[in-house]
């Protein structure tokens, strides 16, 4: 709690380090409705304001993974209205996004997979499916660069789900 910095200087500070252009912080403090707290110390924040903090340093970069426990604990009607949409458009654009979200605040996103994980099985939960849900299990393949185009083909055809790291 003892922290010297204040939000602006924080997020500068997490941009230098990924090697983000420092203008990020604003457009982040925009989309996310902080833009009047960046000089504030961080000890000053209220739990959704630091949330806010928490989130603009995670998305600044637009990260290829990126993993959110509860995102939407602490935030304001507006900002928690606005993430959903957030985070989708960084899954549409090809990161992975994984979410712990009891307060159900994207089940009604199209396109959001639903899985539930207890045991060391991971089970896709449909709407209404909850019970009868298909047990997935993740593969990871190697194969030579050449023929990495023919067997995602190959694969997607046989209706399998494909992600590949380096698109």
């Amino acid at each position: 709690m003892d922290q010297p910095f204040t939000v602006r200087s924080y997020l500068a500070h997490m941009a230098a380090v990924r090697r983000v252009p420092e203008d990020a912080i604003g457009t982040w403090a925009e989309r996310l409705s902080f833009r009047h707290l960046l000089d504030v110390r961080l000890p000053e924040l209220s739990k959704g304001s630091a949330q806010k903090v928490g989130l603009a340093q995670a998305l600044m970069d637009d990260p290829g993974l990126l993993i959110l426990d509860e995102p939407f604990a602490g935030l304001d009607a507006a900002t928690r209205d606005a993430l959903p949409g957030l985070v989708a458009g960084l899954a549409a654009g090809g990161a992975t996004v994984v979410i712990s979200d009891h307060q159900r605040c994207i089940e009604s996103l199209p396109g959001i997979d639903r899985v539930q994980v207890a045991g060391g099985t991971v089970t896709r939960l449909d709407a209404g499916e909850e019970a009868d849900a298909p047990k997935l299990t993740v593969l990871e393949i190697v194969v030579p660069e050449a023929d990495a185009d023919t067997v995602e083909t190959k694969l997607r055809a046989d209706g399998y789900t494909v992600r590949r790291p380096d698109r």
